[in-house]
């Protein structure tokens, strides 16, 4: 039977992941609040983890089973790079994307039985030179909505992708790589 935990989160990317992994998901994502300055963009994932996993323990003060809280964002020449606002911004971002590599940081926090872990990783994207023809029908499949830097690697945003170096669970939001042995050593 497979063990449970709680995402404190709407990422289908993270929720898949974790069911790979052999978890049973319950999905319970937070109304934390994202604002945050736009300077550090290593800081400001940690940042966002904290406050969703903040947010998440106030409203369920003594979860049943673990909680994971994480959050996800580009850099890109030194900028950040969240989700877009609407296909205009997303035509932006992936213009700028093209041809060039960029970083996308994942922070997480993970609550189990009152103690709290913590962590964050990243990892470098180079898309290819991909035409305007094949932007716009990446843009139709309305993928874009709601991902950082407005692609979704897991799913039709692999296609811009020429290469990736590092951990390929941090490009879709939860680096499993860090998750999973502290999961294991604490879920017998």
């Amino acid at each position: 039977m497979a063990k449970t935990i709680i995402l404190a989160s709407k990422s289908l990317g993270r929720k898949l992941l974790l069911e790979e992994a052999g978890f049973q998901v319950i999905v319970q994502p937070t109304k934390a609040d994202e604002s945050h300055q736009r300077f550090h963009v290593k800081e400001s994932v940690q940042l966002l983890a904290k406050r969703k996993m903040a947010a998440f323990l106030l409203e369920n003060p003594k979860p049943e089973y673990p909680v994971i809280a994480s959050d996800t964002l580009l850099e890109f020449q030194g900028a950040e790079l969240g989700q877009p606002a609407h296909r205009e911004d997303a035509l932006h971002q992936l213009t700028q994307l093209r041809g060039s590599t960029h970083s996308v940081y994942s922070a997480w926090e993970l609550w189990i039985n009152g103690t709290i872990y913590r962590g964050w990783d990243q990892s470098f994207v180079t898309f290819k030179t991909f035409d305007d023809d094949a932007l716009q029908r990446y843009l139709e499949t309305n993928e874009w909505a709601g991902a950082a830097g407005s692609y979704r690697y897991q799913g039709f945003g692999k296609a811009l992708v020429e290469s990736l170096e590092g951990d390929e669970t941090t490009v879709i939001g939860l680096p499993m790589n860090q998750i999973f042995g502290i999961l294991a050593k604490a879920l017998p």
